[in-house]
């Protein structure tokens, strides 16, 4: 005769043997019953010797870990966006701390000896001309402004989520997904 087991969780379907009487012989947890359809949001399964209806288990997500989570989310979208390149006179430069530093101390340089670096290198290893320090402060203001205008979006992000009181103030909170601006 047919029946059906739960053995560890699984269903399968095994041959059991009859007593004299034609009665099945079943190990625990095993029925002779027919499969019955599961409910919607259920999955059935032998407990005993009879099928049962369990609901499918939900996961929930506090809105603390989903507020992690977006934190996270910011967190790797923020190194990014922050070190991402900075257009300058139609061409791509760094912006990362390291350039902002060393244009920094460029500047530093020829206003205590009067030396000005003859080329700054794009972020495509192109030579961008420095013919006057009027270009390389230039350069530096569009590099250090850009900064400065990334850090306050990105700050504006970070309180926005800090301050979501409910899952719809933090859903409304949009970390942008497109990486192709940081190419």
């Amino acid at each position: 005769m047919k029946a059906y087991r739960n053995l560890g969780g699984a269903v399968i379907e095994i041959d059991v043997d009859t007593d004299p009487n034609g009665m099945p012989i079943l190990p625990p947890d095993t029925t002779t019953d027919p499969k019955p359809e599961a409910l919607e949001g259920h999955y059935v399964t032998v407990v005993g010797n009879a099928w049962v209806q369990i609901p499918v288990p939900q996961v929930v997500i506090s809105f603390d870990t989903k507020k992690q989570q977006k934190l996270e989310q910011f967190r790797r979208y923020r190194e990014r966006y922050m070190e991402s390149n900075v257009t300058h006179a139609g061409m791509e430069f760094e912006g990362d701390e390291i350039t902002r530093s060393r244009l920094t101390q460029a500047l530093v340089v020829y206003q205590t000896m009067g030396e000005l670096t003859p080329a700054w290198i794009s972020a495509d290893k192109t030579p961008y001309p420095i013919n006057a320090v009027e270009d390389l402060q230039a350069l530096a203001t569009t590099v250090h402004a850009a900064f400065k205008t990334r850090f306050f979006e990105m700050e504006s992000l970070r309180q926005q989520i800090l301050t979501a009181a409910d899952e719809a103030a933090l859903d409304a909170v949009v970390i942008p997904a497109d990486q192709t601006r940081f190419l």
